[in-house]
């Protein structure tokens, strides 16, 4: 049996970098998302970045209650 394969024509034409991070999970990996957040935070303000921080708070609250809204729910569909 032969096999073929096939070579990604982007993976040709861009740079590896590049090309690498549209082939990345989405999300990325924990340790991308930390270095991209690290990078971004530098450049940022004091202000900025208290700002942000404000932000991602508000996020994991809205995170926390919708995690706890799907468990009750689930519960509910389990006892059911």
């Amino acid at each position: 049996m032969e096999r073929f394969l096939l070579i990604d024509p982007l993976a040709m034409i861009l740079r590896s970098d590049v090309y690498v991070r549209l082939h990345l999970p989405d999300p990325p990996p924990i340790e991308i998302l930390e270095q991209e957040i690290q990078a971004a935070v530098q450049q940022m303000s004091h202000e900025q970045i208290g700002q942000t921080l404000e932000r991602v708070r508000s996020l994991a609250t809205f995170a926390q209650t919708a995690e706890r809204v799907i468990v009750d729910a689930q519960r509910s569909a389990k006892a059911a």
